[in-house]
C-alpha cells in the first residue's frame, strides 16, 4: 500500500491494460512478479505471500481504471464521465459493438456483411422499442437508451461520419482497428454512430406522418454536435471504390468537421488498409483509379436517400463556402490523407533496422510512389524530406547502384529545383548514369528533363534546351504522353530564344490531355498550363490565353493549391496576363495579392517569387509608376542573383532584366551561356555590383559591370 508500490502498478497496469480480455479472470491471471512489490518475498510466510498478492490483484484493478484513463488522455481521449440517460451526446462502447452488438445480430440471422440499412429496422428499433425515451417519456427510445455501464456506454468523445450501406463488418472493424492502432482502450472509447444514438422510432414515425424537421434546425444540431465532440472518425470503406464521396451528407459531414477546425481522422478496416499498401507495391492503375475517384467527389453529384436533404445541403453551401470550395476543401484532405497513410506505414518499414538490401528497396520502392503522389500536390517539401531519408537508407544499405537510389535523387532534385533550392550537378549526373546503366528511359528522361530546366534557369538557355530535347526524343520512343511538359518547357525556351515556338497543333495537345484526364488535374499540370498561357500571350494570342489561364486556374481552385506558393505564382502570371489584355485594374490587384502573399509566407526568394515581382513591375509601368518600378527592379536582381536564376516567365516590363541578363541570351551565334559570379549574399554591402560575363568573352570588362543595388 506505499505510493511507491502503487506508482509501480502503475506502470505495470499501463503496460498490460491494452491487452486485457473480456473478463476480470485476465487480472487473476496475469503474472505479475511478487518481486516487483516484494524485495524479500522469502521472508514472509506462504499465508503472507498468498494475502500480500491478493492486495496487489485489488490494488491493480484499482490501479487498472485510473491508468487506462491517463493512457486514453495521453492519446486525445477525453476521461470517462457518467453518462446522464438521454444524453445526445452519450456514445457506445467500440468494445460493446465488436462483441455484444454483433452477439445480437448474428442471433437475429444477420451476418457481418449485412448493412447497417438491413440491421436497423429488425435490431435497432425491435430492441428499443420496449424502452421508454428518456428525453419524451413515451415508449420507443434510442438504442443506445437500452444500455448501462461503463464498458456499454459513455460521453461521445469520437463521432462515425459513415454511410448505411456500409457493412456491420466494416463498421465494426474499422473502429477495432482504429483502437487498437493508436492503444486505446476499445471499453473506453465510446463512439456517437447516428443509427444506434438517435431515436430511429421518432424518425420513422415523422416519416410516415410526412413530416420532416426543418433543414436549419437539423443542420444546426449537427454543427453543435460536432464541435461539442470535437473529434470525427471519417469511415471511407473499400479505398478502390469509395462509396463516402458519393454521398451528399457524408461531404458535407467531412467540411463542417474541416470548417468548425474539429480533429478529423479518417478509417478504414484493416484489411482494406493492407490491400491499399499492397497496391502500393503492385500495378499504380489500382492507386490511379482511386484517385480518380477522390478527385471526381462532389456533392453535386453526390447521393443522398431524401432528395430535399441533398437540396437543402446543396442551398447551405451555396449560402456558405460554396460548391467549389467545399469540394476542393474535401478532395484535398482525401487524398493527402492516403499519403499519409502510405507515408506513415513505409516510416515504420523504415525503422525497423533489421532488414536486408533487398527488404530495403522493396520498401523504397512505396516511398517513391508516395514522391509521385506528392508532386501531383506540389507538397514538395515533403517529397524532398522523403527522398533525402531514403537517399540515406539505400546508402547505409549499400545500394546507391540502384535504378531506385537514382529515383530518389531525382525527386530530391526535382523538389529542389522548385522550392528555389541549390540543384547540385553532381546529383543530375549521378542519376543520369544510373539510368544509363540500368537502361531505363523514363528515370533518363526525367532527368535530362530536370536538368534542362536547371540550366535554363541559370541563363544557359541554349542548352536547356539541348537537354529538353533530348528528353523529347526519349518521350516519343516511350510513348510517355503524361509527360507533356516537356512540349510546354520546349516552346517555352524557343520562345525565350526567339525561335519559332511550338507548333499549334502540339500546344492544342497538351491543352487536351492535361484538361480531359481527371488524373492529370493536378497542382503540377495547371502550372504546366499557365506556362502554355504565358506562350499564348507572347505570341499574341490573348483569348488562347485568358482561356487557358482559366483552366490552370480552375485546377489550382478544385485541388486548393490556391494559397500556396505555386498558387501565388499562378496568379502573378493571371494577373500579368488580363493585364495584357486590358484588364489593368484586376491585373494590379491579382498581382499585388500574390506578391503579398509570397511577402507574408517568407517565400519571396523563390522562382514564383521572381515571377510575382516581374508582373508587378509590367502592371505598375503600364500604371506609370516609374519609382516603383525601380524599386521591385532593384528587388528582382537582388534575388535573382541570391539564388542564381534568370527568369523563365519574363513577366517584367520592357528591360526590366536586361541589365542582368544580356543580350546574349537571346543571341543566335555562338554558344555564349550566362554565368553568374557567386557572391555570398549575406556578405553583400548595400551597394554592391552584380557582374555577369559571356563565358567565351576575351576580356572581363567586356559586358562590365551589369547593375548597381
Amino acid at each position: 500500500d506505499s505510493q511507491d508500490g502503487f506508482q509501480r502498478l502503475g506502470k505495470v497496469a499501463l503496460e498490460i491494460e491494452p491487452r486485457l480480455g473480456d473478463s476480470d479472470a485476465s487480472l487473476i491471471s496475469m503474472n505479475i512478479d511478487v518481486d516487483t512489490i516484494l524485495p524479500s518475498p522469502s521472508d514472509h510466510s506462504a499465508c503472507r505471500v498468498k494475502m500480500a498478492m491478493k492486495g496487489i490483484r485489488a490494488a491493480a484493478k484499482r490501479t487498472m481504471s485510473k491508468s487506462a484513463e491517463i493512457a486514453g488522455c495521453l492519446h486525445g481521449q477525453a476521461p470517462y464521465t457518467p453518462t446522464v440517460p438521454g444524453d445526445p451526446l452519450n456514445g457506445v462502447s467500440v468494445h460493446y459493438l465488436a462483441h455484444e452488438f454483433v452477439h445480437l445480430a448474428e442471433e437475429l440471422g444477420f451476418s457481418r456483411d449485412s448493412s447497417i440499412h438491413e440491421i436497423e429496422p429488425l435490431l435497432v428499433r425491435r430492441n428499443s422499442s420496449r424502452e421508454l425515451d428518456p428525453r419524451d417519456g413515451r415508449r420507443g427510445s434510442a438504442f443506445i437508451d437500452t444500455l448501462s455501464g461503463a464498458d456499454k456506454v459513455g460521453r461521445a468523445n469520437v463521432m462515425l461520419s459513415y454511410t448505411w450501406s456500409y457493412t456491420l463488418g466494416e463498421v465494426v472493424d474499422s473502429l477495432t482497428e482504429y483502437c487498437s492502432s493508436r492503444s486505446l482502450n476499445p471499453r473506453k472509447t465510446y463512439v456517437w454512430i447516428c443509427f444506434l444514438c438517435i431515436n430511429q422510432h421518432r424518425v420513422q414515425e415523422a416519416v410516415d406522418a410526412g413530416e420532416t424537421v426543418p433543414f436549419e434546425q437539423f443542420a444546426e444540431e449537427f454543427s453543435h454536435r460536432v464541435r461539442s465532440i470535437g473529434h470525427i472518425l471519417a469511415l471511407i470503406g473499400s479505398w478502390r471504390e469509395p462509396k463516402y464521396v458519393t454521398r451528399a451528407w457524408c461531404i458535407y459531414e467531412l467540411y463542417v468537421a474541416i470548417a468548425e477546425g474539429c480533429r478529423l481522422e479518417i478509417i478504414m478496416p484493416s484489411v482494406q488498409s493492407q490491400d491499399f499498401l499492397k497496391a502500393l507495391h503492385g500495378d499504380e492503375k489500382d492507386c490511379e483509379e482511386m484517385w480518380h475517384s477522390i478527385q471526381s467527389a462532389n456533392v453535386e453529384k453526390a447521393e443522398a436517400s431524401i432528395a430535399s436533404d441533398k437540396e437543402n445541403i446543396l442551398r447551405l453551401v451555396e449560402q456558405g463556402p460554396g460548391v467549389a470550395t467545399l469540394n476542393q476543401t474535401v478532395r484535398r484532405k482525401l487524398q493527402l490523407w492516403f499519403c499519409d497513410v502510405a507515408e506513415s506505414a513505409a516510416r515504420r518499414l523504415q525503422q525497423e533496422r533489421n532488414f536486408c538490401s533487398w527488404t530495403a528497396q522493396e520498401m523504397g520502392k512505396v516511398s517513391f510512389k508516395i514522391g509521385k503522389l506528392l508532386v501531383d500536390f506540389f507538397e514538395l517539401s515533403r517529397l524532398e524530406k522523403i527522398a533525402e531519408d531514403w537517399i540515406a537508407v539505400l546508402r547505409n544499405k549499400g545500394c546507391t547502384s540502384s535504378c531506385l537510389y537514382g529515383w530518389f535523387v531525382c525527386q530530391r532534385s526535382y523538389a529542389r529545383l522548385w522550392l528555389g533550392g541549390q540543384v547540385c550537378k553532381e546529383d543530375l549526373e549521378e542519376a543520369y548514369s544510373l539510368a544509363i546503366k540500368h537502361k531505363e528511359r523514363h528515370l533518363e528522361m526525367k532527368v535530362l528533363f530536370i536538368w534542362g530546366v536547371h540550366l535554363a534557369s541559370k541563363g544557359q538557355v541554349k542548352e536547356g534546351i539541348r537537354k529538353l530535347e533530348q528528353a523529347a526524343l526519349i518521350t516519343d520512343i516511350i510513348c510517355e504522353w503524361k509527360e507533356v511538359s516537356l512540349v510546354s518547357w520546349l516552346g517555352l525556351l524557343h520562345s525565350m530564344h526567339r525561335k519559332c515556338g511550338i507548333e499549334t497543333q502540339k500546344m492544342d495537345e497538351v491543352k487536351r490531355v492535361l484538361t480531359k484526364s481527371g488524373a492529370l488535374r493536378s497542382p503540377c499540370n495547371a502550372s504546366m498550363l499557365m506556362h502554355l498561357a504565358y506562350l499564348h500571350a507572347v505570341r499574341g494570342e490573348m483569348d488562347a490565353a485568358n482561356e487557358t489561364c482559366s483552366v490552370a486556374w480552375q485546377i489550382l481552385t478544385d485541388t486548393g493549391s490556391l494559397h500556396t506558393t505555386l498558387g501565388a505564382g499562378c496568379a502573378a502570371v493571371k494577373g500579368w496576363i488580363l493585364a495584357k489584355s486590358g484588364n489593368v485594374d484586376e491585373g494590379l490587384r491579382l498581382c499585388t495579392n500574390a506578391y503579398d502573399e509570397l511577402c507574408k509566407s517568407g517565400q519571396l526568394k523563390t522562382t514564383y517569387g521572381v515571377y510575382s515581382i516581374g508582373a508587378l513591375a509590367y502592371v505598375k509601368d503600364l500604371r506609370g509608376d516609374i519609382e516603383g518600378v525601380r524599386s521591385l527592379q532593384q528587388q528582382a536582381h537582388f534575388f535573382m542573383h541570391a539564388l542564381g536564376v534568370v527568369p523563365i516567365l519574363q513577366l517584367g516590363p520592357e528591360d526590366f532584366y536586361e541589365e542582368l541578363t544580356g543580350c546574349e541570351c537571346d543571341s543566335d551565334a555562338g554558344d555564349d551561356k550566362l554565368e553568374f559570379i557567386e557572391a555570398p549574399v549575406k556578405q553583400l554591402p548595400v551597394d554592391y555590383h552584380l557582374s555577369c560575363r559571356c563565358s567565351n568573352a576575351q576580356e572581363d570588362d567586356q559586358c562590365g559591370p551589369l547593375v548597381t543595388v
